[in-house]
């Protein structure tokens, strides 16, 4: 149960969370995964500066199941399209009706990625969208109004540092959350010797809901900025 959760004397902003002898501390944002007090439901992600003495939080221990395979939308999700979206968290932009995907000139991942959203998106209605490199060959694109769309619809909106991972991704299968993950890790993660998963991104939020997504996931992952 959480015992206090105040604000800190610091020239940066920092929340200090306890919980009975421990204490956490933390940005605001950072995200706890809670239980409402009255409540039945399911744990919830909940921002530090949001927590009250009420909450309590729960530790993970394993992998959290779920059986949902549906976007918000109402797209039946497929690994590719998750893989794709975590791509997109990392190295993707979009326009009025284009989507960017920056990558390394010959990146090898790169045409498992154009297939992916070949099988997925559409153009005017038809399946069929067309990859273009830009030159020297440091980004691929598509034009799409409706993937452009579906996208922001999905919550994947914002420039590099605004990036977050979607709440609606916490509650799928864990197979589509390790999807996204894999393809987040192709644009902005490596692994390290020791088989733990390194990310490094400009947005902080995005560390902290992969890091989550992570955990829930049974995933091994540092993040780092």
């Amino acid at each position: 149960e959480v015992a206090a959760a105040e604000q800190t004397a610091s020239d940066v902003d920092i929340v200090e969370v306890r919980v009975r002898a421990q204490r956490f501390l933390v940005t605001p944002t950072h995200q706890f995964f809670v239980q409402e007090p009255g409540s039945n439901a399911p744990a919830i992600l909940k921002s530090a500066a949001q927590l009250t003495t009420d909450d309590f939080l729960f530790l993970i221990d394993g992998v959290v199941e779920s059986s949902v395979r549906t976007a918000p939308n109402g797209r039946e999700l497929s690994i590719p399209f998750m893989e794709f979206l975590g791509l997109y968290l990392g190295d993707g932009c979009m326009s009025t009706d284009r989507i960017d995907i920056a990558h390394a000139v010959d990146e090898p991942h790169m045409p498992y990625y154009r297939a992916a959203a070949g099988a997925e998106f559409t153009k005017r209605g038809q399946r069929g969208i067309e990859w273009r490199t830009s030159k020297p060959g440091y980004a691929s694109f598509f034009c799409s109004r409706s993937a452009v769309a579906e996208l922001k619809v999905l919550g994947l909106t914002g420039v590099a540092r605004e990036k977050r991972v979607p709440g609606w991704v916490f509650g799928l299968a864990p197979d589509l959350r390790q999807a996204l993950i894999r393809g987040y890790l192709d644009a902005d993660g490596c692994v390290e010797k020791r088989g733990y998963l390194q990310f490094v991104s400009a947005s902080y939020g995005l560390l902290d809901d992969t890091r989550h997504l992570a955990w829930i996931s049974g995933v091994r992952g540092g993040c780092r900025i």
